[in-house]
Formats: C-alpha cells, structure tokens, sequence
C-alpha cells in the first residue's frame, strides 16, 4: 500500500481528468432573494455568509440586477468611548497622560490600527475601572496571564482621535520616545500619574521614607526640572543598564508625597495609602 498523502492523490486524479471540481452555482431563484434581502438593508457580508459566497460575488449579482451598492462604511463603532477625552488639558487628563506614559501601550503611527492599551495586575482591577470610567468606555476587560501566571487585567481601545491626541502630548509608542510637552512637565497631576505608574513609595528598613522613580533619562530628566520648579534640590539620575532612577528620601519625601497626593483627582489606591504614612512620619511634630 502507498503512504500517499491526500493532496498527492488528488492532484494525480486531477491531472488525469478523473476527478472533477466541485462547483457551486446559485439557482435565479437564490440570486432574487439575495437581491430582496440587500435592498430590505442587509450587508453583502452577511448575505456573503449566508449564501457561502464571497463578498464579490454577491456585489456582482446586484450590479447584474441594476442595483448600486451602498458604500462599505470604514469603521464600525459597536462600543462607546469619549475620543475628546485627552482633546484638551485637564488635572484628571493629564494624570492619566502621566499613567499611560509609564505603563500604557500606543501603537506605532504607520500602524493602520490606533491602539490604546492598559493592562494591569489584577491587584490593581479598580485601576482599569477608573480609566474606563475616565474615557465612558464600554468596552470589555481583557483578562490574561504574564509569563510568570500572574493574572492581569486591562482594557484596550482603538481610536484614531485617542492616538492623535496622545502622540501630541508626548504619548507615544516605546517608552524610550516618551516626553511630555511644557504643558505637563510642571503638572502635579502628571507626575503623580508617572510616579503610579512606575514609581515607588515605601519606608525602609531604617525607618526612611523614600519615593523613586525609574524609567528612560529623557523623561526622568523632565522629572528633576519639575522637583527644581517646587524648590527640591538637584536630585542626581542613577543608572542601572538602560534604565535610569530618581530618589527621593527623608523629609522631601514627604513634601513630594504631600504634593503629590494630597489633591484631589484620579490616584493608584494603594500608593496613595503609602503616601499618606509617610505625610504622617515626615510632618508628625508639626
């Protein structure tokens, strides 16, 4: 017995003429009710679908019958969102920038689709909640795993207005690219976004408050002139490989979280709660 694979064989039988392809045909009948139901408002997609046709097919059939196709429209919008949502500067828009710059996703600009993408521990699900309820988005949550199994919770929009207006403040594709415009660099609001995003706030082992922040030098260097803006010293940029930190301890720590944080607007609940212990042990006596 041969070990011949299907498509072997039927290539044989077909060169010989002994196997012939199968076709389908739509009777008149079909082709009228196809004709009906496009004129009574279905897409040529579904009735494509419906008919097991091509899309193709089922225009050249109604321009056989006389009849025009309706435009293909470009884009469907089956969820809602506010695209005027980053349009202009805001105390919750720029915190929100300031997130999104540390731990969000922005598509290249030769990409045709505009992404906006923020994915999350799982710990941080009210997160997600809070920039959904931000942007009136109804879309579904994306629910993953890391490479470690971690789960993770985010959301992700396509919009063309979104992405255009975040590449202008600075938004944009690979963190490395990432600076924000005057207008943000001396936002409270802002910063305090970055620093949820990728800062840290804790107390040491020595009993020291500190606030860091780790990212590329371009950004991290906007973030020393904003501490020098309200009157911190020069803190110095330390490097480790490609990534640079900023940090800041002892009582300016404090000041910082207090500027930060003690505001009203958007923050990561749990670096709030931080912020507020160290509020309290750098300005205990006063």
């Amino acid at each position: 017995m041969l070990a011949l694979h299907w498509s072997t064989i039927y290539l044989f039988l077909r060169k010989r003429k002994r196997l012939k392809r199968k076709t389908w045909r739509l009777s008149k009948i079909n082709k009228t009710v196809i004709a009906q139901r496009y004129l009574a408002g279905e897409s040529t997609t579904i009735l494509a679908r419906t008919f097991n046709i091509s899309r193709s097919a089922t225009r050249a059939i109604l321009m056989a019958r006389g009849i025009n196709c309706r435009p293909r429209r470009r884009f469907v919008k089956t969820r809602s969102w506010d695209d005027a949502a980053f349009a202009s500067l805001t105390p919750e828009s720029a915190y929100w920038i300031g997130f999104l710059m540390a731990d969000g996703y922005i598509s290249p600009q030769g990409k045709r689709r505009k992404i906006i993408q923020l994915i999350l521990a799982k710990k941080d699900t009210n997160q997600i909640v809070a920039f959904q309820r931000f942007l009136k988005s109804t879309h579904k949550r994306i629910k993953n795993t890391d490479g470690k199994g971690h789960l993770r919770v985010g959301v992700q929009i396509t919009s063309r207005q979104l992405h255009r207006d975040l590449w202008s403040r600075g938004c944009v594709y690979g963190s490395q690219n990432r600076i924000p415009v005057p207008a943000l660099t001396r936002s409270k609001d802002f910063w305090c976004g970055v620093i949820d995003g990728d800062g840290s706030l804790f107390i040491t082992r020595n009993n020291e408050p500190r606030i860091s922040l780790c990212g590329y030098k371009p950004l991290l260097e906007k973030f020393v002139e904003f501490l020098q803006f309200h009157n911190f010293k020069a803190y110095p940029l330390n490097r480790h490989g490609k990534i640079w930190t900023v940090n800041v301890s002892g009582k300016p720590s404090g000041k910082l979280a207090k500027l930060l944080y003690d505001r009203d607007g958007p923050s990561l609940a749990r670096k709030k709660r931080v912020a507020k212990r160290i509020i309290r042990r750098c300005f205990a006596k006063i």
